[in-house]
């Protein structure tokens, strides 16, 4: 088995010069790593020493999962071995009574629970809960909230403490020491009032029965007592023997009367304790019943509230494109108005220029056909004269001033049939 990953962490968490805790993973990492060397090696002396060196950061965790895996039997005694092995025997006794209330809180959370390690377990409480003079150790109820009442399953069933069967005056001092704790416990907040009040509950329902117990075995006692009596007694004489019948009769009939009447109040004690118990067990499930539906409340508004920014974030973007949109869409009517009204202002002047362009086109023609004039009379003059060489002349000359007028006038006939 290889314990250096395990050493190593331990460093971090003793050196003087980090001066700090491990943190959450590697405090898992510690444990996984112990549980490992528990499954392959078992309940070692080096496990035992690394158990008890970080029980706080992630060696119970690991001796608790490992144990539960045990059957009974073997639970009861590696329990043993390891809160009597010394590395734990020389422990500081708080230090000690916290693994303890620690180890103790995961049993009874336990589905399987284990009644002899239970008992071991408050035994131990109450052994440790005194000093080597024999005076109580006070101030024991922040470890007692922290390490027992924090750790405790919700659905776990505080035990009846008397199916332990511990002596009266063990069982007397485990009642005192837990209604210590539990009256000396700080409560800030709503949560820590119901768990204080659930372990106050606890305590009284035991010393009640504690209270019970006791009355009923002071009673056989001074009955046994009686008995004894009355059979050491001196006998009466012969001939006062039916006085004495009489009187023992009606000492009987004393004596009956007062045992049966405390016989009926142990019994109307026991239902009413039987009633308080199952009361408890009914309200136990009811506010388990609420406290899950509290969380599963507060689970469903966690995650409508990550829903609400989620939508909220979405909300804004859409509201920031909206606006980049809408000014897109005003830059955009405004250049389109600005094209249109160039559109409008190219028209007005095509128009202009398509109106002189005609006009100068008809004022060309009119000059062309006023120029034309002339030679215009001279065909009409020679249409009317008999063809000869010299009228042919003319008529070659006539057109080739016709064709010269032209050119000058922009019409270019030559330059079409090139």
């Amino acid at each position: 088995m290889d314990y250096s990953k395990l050493q190593e962490l331990m460093d971090i968490q003793y050196s003087r010069e980090t001066k700090r805790d491990l943190n959450k993973e590697q405090r898992r990492l510690y444990s996984n790593t112990l549980l490992e060397n528990l499954k392959e090696g078992g309940l070692t002396s080096e496990a035992i020493h690394y158990i008890s060196a970080m029980a706080f950061q992630g060696g119970l965790n690991a001796f608790i999962s490992w144990i539960r895996t045990l059957d009974a039997d073997m639970q009861t005694e590696v329990m043993h071995t390891f809160l009597t092995a010394p590395v734990v025997k020389n422990m500081a006794v708080v230090r000690r009574y916290k693994i303890v209330l620690t180890l103790l809180a995961a049993t009874l959370s336990d589905s399987n629970r284990n009644k002899v390690v239970e008992g071991q377990l408050f035994h131990w409480l109450v052994e440790l809960s005194y000093k080597k003079d024999g005076t109580r150790i006070t101030e024991l109820s922040n470890a007692f909230k922290n390490c027992f009442v924090n750790r405790l399953g919700i659905a776990a069933k505080l035990p009846d403490l008397m199916k332990y069967q511990f002596s009266e005056e063990y069982t007397r001092s485990l009642l005192c020491l837990l209604e210590e704790a539990v009256c000396g416990m700080q409560v800030k907040k709503d949560e820590d009032i119901t768990k204080r009040n659930r372990m106050m509950k606890w305590v009284k329902d035991n010393e009640a029965r504690f209270k019970l117990y006791t009355s009923k075995i002071s009673d056989e006692n001074m009955n046994q007592k009686a008995k004894e009596n009355k059979e050491s007694g001196n006998g009466k004489a012969e001939e006062k023997k039916e006085v004495s019948d009489k009187q023992t009769s009606e000492t009987a009939d004393k004596e009956v009367k007062p045992m049966g009447k405390t016989a009926t109040k142990i019994a109307e004690i026991a239902l009413l304790v039987d009633k308080i118990e199952a009361d408890a067990d009914e309200l136990a499930g009811k506010l388990s019943d609420k406290e899950k539906q509290i969380s599963s409340l507060k689970m469903k508004l966690s995650s409508e509230r990550a829903v609400r920014v989620e939508l909220e974030k979405e909300s804004a973007e859409l509201r920031n494109k909206l606006a980049d949109s809408e000014e897109r869409c005003r830059v955009v009517s405004a250049e389109k108005k600005e094209l249109e009204d160039r559109v409008l202002r190219q028209a007005s002047v095509l128009d202009v220029f398509q109106e002189d362009k005609a006009n100068s086109k008809s004022e060309q023609l009119n000059s062309i056909a006023s120029s034309l004039i002339k030679y215009y009379k001279d065909f009409e003059m020679a249409q009317t004269m008999e063809m000869s060489t010299e009228l042919e002349m003319t008529l070659m000359d006539l057109l080739e001033d016709i064709f010269r007028k032209l050119e000058k006038c922009g019409v270019d006939i030559k330059g079409r049939l090139s």
